[in-house]
């Protein structure tokens, strides 16, 4: 371990006091490992992360020194922005949004194609956590028909909105919420599907 603790020292130009302060031990214990007097198990793992190596290449000198960096893909693009709006404004969706003339509101970016009526709506509530928790965002489109198994805003008879998975028994329409605390119920016969959820966003700043 000593020689290579030394060869790695001195090829990032750190002298023994450096190394010393940077891993949080006395530069006699540096001296003693590089001089072959203390072998320096207990402190490779310190000594490993300030010179920027691979605790076992320091150690026994197995594997890699140094760890290769991850390849980084290019992330999905994004396809444009849409108006965060409230739950009663998600009733009147037509009325309210317009993404050919967007207005001075809060708006987010999506990877999902935009078109003129696609809107954003901030979850409200644990409906349906686990996988939509309270605060993040989702994207709704409302030009798009929904099929059994989608996730949906849906509008009832008093223009109050809410957002549930679509689920067909039979002839039968329901509104299922994730959280198994709360019941799936009969989709209203005046309900008025808003749209479908095609994306989730989450805004951290």
């Amino acid at each position: 371990m000593g020689s290579r603790l030394r060869r790695r020292r001195k090829d990032l130009k750190m002298s023994q006091a450096q190394l010393a302060s940077r891993a949080g031990l006395s530069q006699t214990t540096i001296s003693d490992i590089e001089r072959g007097r203390n072998k320096g198990s207990s402190e490779a793992p310190v000594i490993a992360l300030a010179l920027g190596v691979e605790a076992i290449w320091l150690s026994d000198g197995r594997g890699p020194m140094v760890r290769s960096a991850p390849e980084l893909s290019e992330g999905p693009r994004i396809k444009g922005s849409v108006p965060v709006i409230s739950w009663v404004q998600a009733g009147n969706y037509q009325e309210v949004v317009d993404n050919l003339q967007p207005g001075q509101g809060e708006r987010i970016d999506t990877t999902i194609p935009v078109n003129r009526y696609t809107f954003a709506l901030r979850v409200v509530g644990d409906s349906m956590e686990p996988d939509f928790p309270q605060g993040s965002i989702i994207i709704v489109e409302p030009d798009m028909q929904p099929d059994p198994g989608d996730y949906v805003v849906v509008r009832n008879g008093e223009n109050e909105a809410t957002f549930k998975q679509l689920i067909k028994d039979g002839p039968e329409w329901f509104l299922k919420p994730l959280n198994p605390r709360y019941p799936i119920k009969q989709l209203p016969k005046d309900a008025v599907i808003c749209g479908v959820v095609r994306a989730m966003e989450r805004k951290f700043k």
